[in-house]
């Protein structure tokens, strides 16, 4: 088996999983890496097929063709991984290694030296894995399986671009002569893109369908206008903090807009939804990460402090209020002004109080808070008897 048919095998298996790339983004036309995945593979096959007639194509422009596949498919493939992560990249960001390994490798073209060229363009590819690399590292910490089987085969590829650029420094004849029989490092690095053909594709396909699964039971767990906490992601939180035997403190705060009624009749359902999320941004500026915040219904909201003092917590809840009061939201119809009435009770673990029993503490203290004049915090130490009331909206 000589170099082209192992270059050929890689454009094959290329080929194969590009076909499996855009079945998968037909259906998920919504994930933008899936396609760039797709196009990259297509790009990197193309080169592999390149090398069919590789012998009757003239060295140079075999040099040329080959590098512009692999920077173009490799910066692809490096959009595609921001892309994953939420940090999409700009098409010129595609441009730019391509443009400067041209420059950087024509002189050496010019001179008929293909060995030197090539090792350059080996070492551009080395430094897109590397990126590629990082941009899948960078996220890490989101627990998904297959980022690590990911970033290690990333991650050897790229080591195999690098020994191949550091290989035509100290043994230029080796590289860049095409025509050339096999060698042990020619051999070494066209089986390890093989091999890193067929992984890296699997585990993109494994990793996208693996962040769309963890995204699906998230957001039944998120509300989905605010993308805070809803109320079962909510009791389930808070029943487990019950049931937990750590000494801990907590307070829980029931936080509910004034007057939004009249906000939706003034700025229509469209200015009342833009107000919830305004006055969620500016909650979360407040939180901490150990914080709780969930929407449980209309304009109402359920805040849990934990290990905080009762005095840390009021004046907390204190700072949202005047940060509310003082922040109206700018709407094209004219600014909308709010205010935020909350009820909250304080309580240290484990108490033996229920959700239930805490839950209509902190309604009590925001009744209180209502009927006080609205715009302001009561606090309720424990549950008494208390018919139930209608709070004023």
């Amino acid at each position: 088996m000589d170099l082209y048919t192992l270059i050929v095998a890689v454009g094959v298996i290329n080929a194969v999983f590009a076909v499996v790339y855009f079945i998968t983004y037909f259906h998920l036309r919504h994930l933008k890496y899936i396609l760039l995945w797709g196009i990259s593979t297509a790009i990197l096959a193309a080169n592999g097929l390149y090398y069919v007639n590789a012998e009757k194509i003239p060295p140079t422009l075999l040099y040329t063709g080959s590098t512009l596949f692999l920077l173009s498919g490799l910066c692809l493939r490096y959009m595609a991984a921001r892309d994953f992560g939420g940090r999409p990249a700009s098409y010129l960001q595609l441009a730019i290694p391509c443009l400067l390994t041209g420059l950087v490798a024509a002189p050496f073209l010019a001179e008929g030296d293909y060995s030197s060229a090539t090792t350059v363009a080996y070492f551009a590819y080395g430094i897109i894995g590397v990126l590629a690399s990082w941009e899948y590292l960078r996220d890490i910490k989101d627990g998904l399986i297959s980022r690590y089987s990911l970033i290690v085969c990333y991650g050897i590829v790229t080591l195999a671009f690098a020994h191949r650029a550091f290989l035509g420094l100290f043994e230029p004849p080796v590289l860049g002569e095409f025509g050339l029989p096999l060698d042990e490092a020619q051999a070494t690095h066209q089986l390890t893109l093989l091999i890193g053909s067929c992984a890296s594709a699997a585990l993109c396909l494994a990793i996208a369908f693996e962040k769309t699964m963890k995204e699906q039971q998230e957001a039944a767990h998120r509300d989905h206008l605010t993308g805070t906490m809803n109320r079962r992601a909510l009791e389930s939180a808070i029943d487990q903090l019950l049931t937990n035997d750590t000494n801990h403190s907590m307070a829980l705060a029931h936080a509910d807009l004034d007057h939004f009624k009249s906000i939706n009749d003034t700025f229509g359902h469209n200015g009342g939804d833009q107000a919830l999320i305004h006055f969620v941004k500016l909650v979360k500026q407040h939180l901490g990460p150990n914080d709780l915040f969930a929407r449980i219904g209309g304009e109402e909201f359920v805040l849990v402090f934990l290990n905080r003092s009762q005095q840390e917590v009021s004046q907390l809840l204190d700072n949202i209020r005047t940060d509310v009061a003082k922040t109206p939201l700018l709407l094209p119809e004219g600014a909308c002004s709010m205010t935020v009435s909350t009820g909250f009770t304080y309580c240290e673990l484990p108490s033996g109080r229920t959700l239930p029993e805490l839950m209509r503490t902190a309604d009590k203290a925001l009744y209180k808070a209502k009927h006080g004049g609205r715009n302001r915090i009561c606090f309720e130490p424990r549950e008494q008897r208390w018919r139930d009331r209608k709070v004023p909206l």
